[in-house]
């Protein structure tokens, strides 16, 4: 019997019409028919992120000020164990919303900032759910990019709805609210 090697780190050209391709938030997940909404509910969906020499030399966060947040919405039983809307049921099974949120597979998470920009890249991975994002104490976000990468200029928002499978970069300047909990909602 022979072993099966397989390779753990993705890799990819990353050419996008023979070109490098420019920098953006990407995400993935299974494209088959009748499919997707069921393995992204359960779990088979990720992001990653397309850096370039353009995004680079940008004034923008990096590092741990740079936070990828995936939001689903999901439902549970009693016992806590993820409920399978799918089940009897012929996918694509439209409109189905779960009953709690969660980013990065977490229900409540938090997460300390200091008082300064944060780099935030929110993905929403629910099937039908919309979010009307926003911050609980009405401080603005700096909008710089979609799924197509960067905007040509930042645009200052107090809300931002986000579609099923939208994706969205935002600054945010924690400074003056040093001390405050603040919650995106």
């Amino acid at each position: 019997q022979q072993a099966l090697q397989i390779n753990a780190t993705p890799e990819a050209n990353l050419l996008e019409d023979g070109r490098p391709e420019r920098a953006s938030f990407q995400w993935y997940h299974d494209h088959r028919l009748d499919r997707t909404a069921p393995h992204v509910w359960k779990g088979l969906a990720g992001m990653w992120i397309v850096d370039d020499d353009f995004d680079e030399a940008l004034p923008l966060p990096r590092g741990d000020r740079d936070l990828p947040l995936m939001i689903a919405d999901r439902s549970f039983d009693r016992d806590n164990q993820l409920i399978d809307p799918f089940t009897n049921k012929r996918p694509p099974a439209d409109g189905i919303l779960g009953e709690t949120i969660l980013v990065n597979g977490a229900y409540l998470p938090h997460h300390r900032v200091g008082p300064c920009r944060y780099r935030l890249r929110l993905l929403n991975i629910s099937a039908f759910r919309s979010f009307n994002l926003q911050l609980s104490n009405g401080a603005p976000m700096i909008q710089i990019a979609t799924e197509s990468g960067l905007m040509p200029e930042p645009i200052r928002r107090r809300e931002i709805m986000l579609g099923p499978a939208e994706r969205v970069e935002v600054v945010v300047d924690f400074a003056a609210m040093a001390g405050e909990a603040v919650e995106l909602r």
